[in-house]
């Protein structure tokens, strides 16, 4: 599960305009087990 979550993140490396959606991603990590 968690690559579902690796994946989105390094995608927001090669697209800044996604780094809005990279902070959602590490904030909603801890909310899923």
């Amino acid at each position: 599960v968690k690559a579902d979550y690796f994946f989105p993140k390094i995608a927001g490396l090669k697209f800044p305009r996604r780094t809005l959606l990279i902070l959602l991603f590490f904030l909603l990590d801890p909310l899923f087990p």
